[in-house]
């Protein structure tokens, strides 16, 4: 996939929250942001907190919002380039291993009321 996510110069997820449904995490958009692919989301269950200001967020079912996020990200280069930079920082930074085991290791202390316990006593 990240062959396929880097022919792109950004990745559309227009999500759309049902009566039964919304959007839990978007890890599609994870992958293209992990890619340097500035994505364009509505803001449908976890998406805006997946995407942050690594990309645009647009109101769902908004499809002239939808229009302008995507049409402002193709035609100026620079603030693409930098949510590109943005993206794949946030990825890396929020759901990278280290941070994603540091984040269950704090969880894990705070629900067993111990001292936090470092990565360090894993390996």
């Amino acid at each position: 996939m990240p062959a396929i996510y880097r022919t792109a110069d950004i990745f559309v997820y227009p999500s759309e929250t049902t009566d039964e449904w919304a959007e839990q995490f978007g890890y599609s958009v994870a992958e293209a942001m992990s890619c340097g692919i500035p994505p364009v989301v509505s803001d449908c269950g976890s998406l805006p907190w997946v995407v942050d200001d690594a990309g645009t967020v647009v109101p769902e079912r908004d499809s002239e919002a939808l229009a302008r996020g995507i049409v402002n990200l193709l035609t100026d280069t620079d603030h693409r380039k930098q949510l590109s930079s943005a993206a794949r920082e946030r990825v890396i930074s929020k759901f990278g291993l280290d941070s994603v085991a540091a984040t269950q290791l704090t969880f894990l202390a705070d629900v067993a009321s111990e001292p936090e316990p470092s990565l360090a006593k894993l390996q």
